[in-house]
C-alpha cells in the first residue's frame, strides 16, 4: 500500500494548524474503522468504531508510555494516570458512582460494593468467604463510628487499645447506649453462651510484673456515677439491672434472674475464694437507711402451691465435700457494732408469737415473743425476750 502524507504550510516549525469543521470525520483504518468529529449538536468529541463493542483507544503500548492528564476546570483539578508509579491521582475532583453502580474488587469480582439508594451494600462473590481488614495488626488507625452527632459514637482506639461507645440522650423507657437484641431459634439446646459473651483470660506466663497492686482481673464492671443536684426531683442511681424473666404464656423448667459464681479449677490455688461480695460503702449522708442486701419476695397470684424461700443456703461438693465451719459468721471491725442482730418489723402469723412455750417433758418457759422455725419438717420454736439480762 502506497501511503500519503500530507504537509500543511509551517509543518515542522511548529507553526503548522490542522483544523476539522464540526461533524466532519477524521476516519481511520482501510474500512474508516474508526472515526473522530466533532458534533456540534451535543457539544462533544465523538470517537466511534464501526463496529459496536470493536477496537480500543489506547495511550501508550506497555513499553513506550506517557502520563495522561484530564484537566477538571481549574489548573489544579485534574485526574492523573501517572506512568511512573502506575496511579491514578484525583486531585481535587470527586468520584461518583450513581445509585445500583457497582465497585468491583478481585480478578472475578470477589466484592463488590453498591449503593441502592437506601444502603451501601459490601458483598462478596461466595457467601462467607474473605472478610474487611481496617489495618493489619502493625499499621492501624482509629475508626470511629457516629449516631447523629459527635456526643453519640462508637470509637476503636488504636492508641488506647479500647473501644468505646458514648452516648449523650435524654432518659426514657427506651433509651439505651447499647442494644442487643438477640432471639434464639427452635432446637434442643439452651443459649448457654449467653447474648453477650465477655471471655478474659490471663495466659501462663502473663504474670503480674514487679509486685501486685491489689486490684483483680476484671472481665465486666459497670458503674454509674451521679453528680446532677436533685434539690427538687430527686431521681436514683443504680448500678446494674437483672433480670430473668418467663414472659407471656411461656413454660420453662425454671427463671433466674442471675447466676454468680467464684470457682477455683483443680491444681489451682487461692488466698481466698468468695461467690459473691457486696460492699455497701457511704462517706455523705444518708436520710433514711442502708442496706447491705434486700430481698423482696413478690409471689402473687400462684397456683401451683410452692414452697417459697426468701434466702437459701446450700453446701453441695460434688468430690469430698468439706463440712462448713459456719453457715452465718457475723463480724465487725469498729467497736460501735449493732443495735439488733434481728429485726422483725410488723410480722404476723406464725413468724413471731408472744406467748408461752412448753419445754420438752416439763413446764413452760416464759418468753414475750417466740419465732417459729422447722427441723427436718419438726417445729421448733425460738424465745425471745424484751429484757436485757
Amino acid at each position: 500500500m502506497t501511503r500519503a502524507r500530507k504537509y500543511y504550510p509551517g509543518m515542522g516549525t511548529g507553526l503548522a494548524e490542522v483544523a476539522w469543521l464540526d461533524d466532519e470525520d477524521l476516519e481511520f483504518g482501510d474500512d474508516a474503522d474508526v472515526t473522530i468529529k466533532w458534533n456540534s449538536t451535543d457539544s462533544v468529541l465523538e470517537f466511534l468504531p464501526l463496529v459496536d463493542d470493536t477496537g480500543a483507544v489506547r495511550i501508550g503500548n506497555g513499553t513506550l508510555d506517557m502520563d495522561f492528564q484530564v484537566m477538571m476546570g481549574t489548573a489544579t483539578a485534574s485526574v492523573l494516570f501517572d506512568n511512573s508509579v502506575a496511579r491514578v491521582v484525583f486531585e481535587q475532583c470527586d468520584l461518583r458512582l450513581m445509585d445500583t453502580d457497582i465497585l468491583e474488587f478481585g480478578d472475578d469480582a470477589d466484592v463488590t460494593i453498591t449503593w441502592d439508594a437506601n444502603s451501601l451494600n459490601i458483598l462478596p462473590l461466595v457467601n462467607d468467604t474473605g472478610r474487611i481488614e481496617f489495618g493489619d495488626g502493625t499499621t492501624d488507625m482509629d475508626v470511629i463510628f457516629f449516631a447523629g452527632d459527635t456526643l453519640n459514637s462508637l470509637l476503636i482506639d488504636v492508641g488506647g487499645q479500647v473501644v468505646t461507645i458514648s452516648s449523650s440522650v435524654a432518659g426514657s423507657g427506651s433509651a439505651r447506649a447499647l442494644l442487643v437484641d438477640c432471639d434464639p431459634l427452635a432446637g434442643t439446646d439452651g443459649f448457654r453462651a449467653g447474648a453477650i459473651g465477655i471471655t478474659m483470660d490471663r495466659a501462663i506466663g502473663q504474670d503480674f510484673a514487679g509486685g501486685w497492686d491489689g486490684n483483680p482481673d476484671t472481665a465486666f464492671r459497670v458503674r454509674q456515677a451521679n453528680r446532677a443536684v436533685n434539690a427538687v426531683s430527686r431521681g436514683a442511681a443504680q448500678g446494674i439491672d437483672i433480670e430473668g424473666r418467663n414472659r407471656d404464656n411461656g413454660i420453662v423448667a425454671w427463671a433466674r434472674g442471675g447466676f454468680i459464681s467464684g470457682r477455683n479449677d483443680n491444681l489451682g490455688e487461692v488466698d481466698n475464694l468468695w461467690g459473691l461480695f457486696i460492699r455497701c460503702e457511704n462517706n455523705g449522708q444518708i436520710n433514711t437507711e442502708a442496706i447491705g442486701l434486700d430481698v423482696d419476695m413478690s409471689i402473687d397470684d400462684d397456683t401451683g402451691n410452692p414452697t417459697t424461700t426468701a434466702i437459701r443456703i446450700r453446701s453441695n461438693g460434688i468430690v469430698a465435700p468439706a463440712i462448713l465451719d459456719q453457715v452465718f459468721l457475723i463480724s465487725h471491725a469498729q467497736a460501735n457494732g449493732w443495735d439488733n442482730l434481728f429485726y422483725f418489723n410488723a410480722v404476723t402469723g406464725d413468724c413471731v408469737e408472744a406467748g408461752t412455750l412448753t419445754k420438752s417433758g416439763a413446764g413452760d418457759v416464759e418468753c414475750d415473743f417466740r419465732a417459729k422455725c422447722s427441723v427436718n419438717g419438726v417445729d421448733y420454736w425460738i424465745p425471745m425476750f424484751n429484757t436485757a439480762p
